[in-house]
């Protein structure tokens, strides 16, 4: 058995780096392979690492998958509208729930109760006494200080349970997404501009060039290079790039591309990104004919690529990587699957 399972390893090794190196990296469906490593080994097919071969643990499933608000145990909650997700240094994970206007909070050990807001409006205060209107995006500090997106304001929750007015955009335009950078340094991308401010230095606001604006989604890594994800329509086709963004004083280059689709891709498409804490890219993709089968696909620095997770039973929304590397994401059900890789 041992034997045969590094042959069958050695084999999916050769396997998927010819698919994974072709052009139509996405395409690729291993669905024979999986099936020959379930025949050989007895895994589950729907939990197994092709590009590894072997099976990964069930993933951990926070929510029962109907709408709603209830706190308690791991499998017993649930939740409204899932659209962002940040951990902080003690492994916690907290959850902008938007059409139940708070946010969540999940323990290491699976315990989901409600960390902010109430219900509908424009509060500040103490975290259960506040008002959220309309949360979109979440981001943490090196303080473990939280901040949300609410329409066209930032809302700051501390450490020691205070929720305050960040900043207010005087334009009037949502912001969309937050991301902070290893400097404390705060982006907000609304539709129209980007904004950058220091938090530990409030007054300086500066808002980035243009091309650094984008509606889709933006991230950063270790070195505040920007990757962003542009999905457009191309006569009638999903045309798709990621592509990496250098700091705006770098001073030699500007923008590199990461990888790309311009061909016929109704079949699939790319949804979110996020990277872990060494800078590898991670990309999950759905395929249209059938919203059922997902992949996420690793990206590494020097541009090695592998499919390292396949779910034939969900559509991944938001993407996010823990300090261990487990992979969380939220499926269309508003379920988070956590998958220690």
């Amino acid at each position: 058995m041992i034997m045969k399972n590094l042959f069958l390893k050695f084999i999916l090794l050769i396997l998927s780096f010819l698919f994974l190196t072709s052009c139509h990296l996405p395409l690729f469906q291993p669905v024979i392979i999986k099936a020959l490593i379930a025949k050989i080994t007895g895994c589950n097919p729907l939990i197994i690492n092709t590009w590894q071969g072997y099976c990964y643990p069930p993933p951990i499933i926070y929510g029962t998958g109907q709408k709603g608000l209830e706190d308690g145990v791991f499998n017993k909650a649930k939740f409204g509208s899932i659209e962002g997700m940040v951990v902080d240094g003690k492994g916690n994970l907290f959850v902008a729930d938007t059409e139940n206007y708070r946010i969540r909070k999940i323990t290491s050990d699976g315990i989901v109760s409600t960390f902010a807001g109430s219900n509908d409006g424009y509060i500040d205060g103490k975290v259960l006494d506040a008002k959220f209107n309309y949360l979109e995006d979440i981001a943490i500090d090196s303080k473990d200080n939280l901040y949300v997106s609410d329409k066209n304001k930032v809302r700051k929750i501390t450490i020691d349970g205070n929720v305050t007015t960040f900043f207010e955009s005087q334009k009037n335009d949502y912001i969309h997404i937050l991301k902070i950078d290893k400097d404390d340094n705060l982006y907000m991308i609304s539709g129209l501009f980007t904004y950058k401010i220091s938090l530990k230095n409030t007054d300086k606001l500066s808002t980035l060039p243009e091309k650094y604006f984008n509606k889709y989604l933006n991230i950063l890594d270790s070195k505040s290079n920007s990757y962003r994800l542009d999905v457009r329509d191309n006569r009638g086709y999903l045309a798709w790039s990621i592509t990496m963004l250098y700091p705006p004083d770098y001073k030699d280059e500007h923008e590199k591309e990461i990888m790309h689709d311009d061909l016929d891709t109704l079949s699939y498409e790319p949804t979110t990104i996020a990277l872990d804490s060494k800078d590898n890219l991670y990309l999950a993709i759905t395929f249209n004919y059938n919203h059922n089968l997902s992949n996420i696909i690793k990206i590494t620095p020097w541009g090695f690529k592998s499919i390292i997770y396949s779910v034939y039973l969900g559509y991944i929304r938001v993407l996010t990587i823990d300090e261990k590397n487990n992979v969380l994401y939220v499926d269309g059900y508003n379920q988070i699957y956590k998958i220690s890789l």
